[in-house]
């Protein structure tokens, strides 16, 4: 056999690995809002609260402004055990800018359902949107801060 035919299958390989565009490549921000999800529907503050940056600063849906990893992780381990014990988090769509290789804005549509009100009854489900920026570190990707808004829709 000739010798060259033994460099097709890395020649194969090659161009198996070769980028398919010019463009920024995508970090997948579906990763990060399956984490967020993940985290919220199996009300573990702690998995949460890793999807941040140590120095986050994030905006509740009730406009409370949290600074902090720890100070996020507490504020949803308080929330995890009332008003999301039942809750699911659903996501209605979500799109990303890189606006540098190491920085983004993505943009999450939500849906909650199941989520109890003060007198222990379940709420009518609604939804939002959330904005997150969100930096590459070492380790991935990491929230370092975010909003979180209700979407009001006249009946």
């Amino acid at each position: 056999m000739n010798p060259i035919w033994r460099l097709v299958p890395l020649g194969v390989l090659f161009l198996l690995n070769l980028p398919t565009s010019t463009a920024a490549p995508a970090f997948g921000p579906d990763a990060l809002v399956d984490g967020f999800l993940r985290a919220f529907n199996t009300h573990d503050a702690k998995a949460f609260g890793s999807l941040f940056t140590e120095d986050a600063d994030w905006v509740s849906v009730a406009g409370i402004r949290v600074k902090g990893r720890a100070g996020i992780e507490a504020e949803h381990e308080k929330a995890f055990t009332i008003f999301f014990k039942s809750a699911t988090l659903s996501s209605k769509g979500t799109t990303e800018r890189l606006v540098r290789p190491d920085v983004a804005v993505v943009h999450f549509n939500w849906e909650l359902t199941d989520q109890v009100d003060k007198e222990g009854k379940v709420a009518t489900p609604r939804r939002g949107i959330i904005t997150i920026v969100a930096v590459k570190e070492t380790d991935g990707w990491r929230i370092t801060a975010g909003q979180n808004t209700n979407l009001f829709v006249p009946q």
